[in-house]
């Protein structure tokens, strides 16, 4: 964790290659987190070609909130999870063309093998600074409003990257 001072907020860095599951397990407080990327070339082609705001000298990709620990919900669901549940698996599939296996409820996943790779994928070119705050709903709009990152589709009101955003959109909503 870093220390804190009066102009940047506290938070928990992790890097899935380097850091233990454990250590985010711990972490059970509320709070928000940015995911962040490490190299612009590794990243689907179109999003190479949009602009961003960086956060620590890493360039932000989509913020969430967690009313449970980033660990219990989100880790879980972004990067152990399927597209089932997670908005960002949602949208680096669509943007990676992963194909779609469809449910009753229209809720989607990609093939198995399609998700063990974007898991891979995640775990080797993503990192998450997750921010304890009680206020989390206020701050994740906050953070959205101040950092406009491209994957987050909802609350996001950004001229920046809003025709990336509406293409965004349809290619998650599309079938097949």
């Amino acid at each position: 964790m870093n220390s804190p001072n009066s102009e940047k907020p506290t938070y928990i860095m992790f890097d899935p290659m380097k850091d233990s599951i454990e250590d985010i397990k711990r972490v059970t407080d509320s709070g928000i987190y940015l995911i962040c990327f490490r190299d612009l070339m590794k990243l689907p082609i179109p999003l190479q070609k949009i602009e961003y705001s960086s956060f620590e000298n890493y360039n932000v990709l989509y913020i969430g909130k967690s009313s449970r620990g980033f660990y219990k919900r989100d880790y879980k669901n972004h990067y152990c999870g399927s597209a089932r549940n997670s908005t960002v698996r949602k949208s680096l599939g669509a943007l990676k063309g992963l194909s779609r296996k469809y449910y009753s409820n229209h809720k989607y996943r990609f093939s198995e093998s399609d998700e063990e790779r974007l898991t891979l994928w995640m775990k080797e070119n993503l990192l998450v600074f997750y921010l304890i705050t009680n206020d989390y709903d206020s701050e994740e709009i906050k953070y959205i409003n101040r950092y406009y990152p491209p994957l987050n589709i909802k609350n996001n009101n950004s001229v920046i990257n809003v025709d990336f955003r509406k293409e965004l959109k349809m290619m998650r909503n599309n079938h097949e």
